[in-house]
């Protein structure tokens, strides 16, 4: 039996859509930091580390990228998950953790 030609153009928009690569990371990094992070990393509120601090991060570093990307995404202590970000993905706390090792120089 064949489809209709409105069906057969619908299918194959469908399927042509679905193939596309979509980049979900619409934010940059110093926004989803500046929403999400400032707040209390650039004063190291209730003891987090501050942006650019390289004393307070290195024991943090050694724990691994992955750890810090969990750590920050689940809350860790005195963090809420995800900051103060409850919308982000964990790509975008991932984008936002890199932002912060950037700063310093391990």
């Amino acid at each position: 039996m064949f489809l209709n030609l409105g069906k057969a153009c619908l299918m194959s928009s469908l399927f042509l859509l679905a193939s596309l690569p979509i980049n979900l990371v619409s934010k940059t990094a110093q926004e989803i930091y500046e929403t999400g992070c400032a707040a209390c990393h650039d004063s190291g509120v209730a003891g987090s580390p501050m942006i650019g601090n390289k004393g307070q991060w290195e024991l943090r570093k050694v724990k691994g990228y992955e750890m810090l990307v969990n750590n920050a995404y689940n809350g860790i202590n005195g963090m809420p998950a995800k900051g103060l970000c409850a919308d982000c993905t964990k790509e975008e706390i991932g984008i936002a953790v890199e932002y912060m090792l950037d700063t310093i120089e391990l």
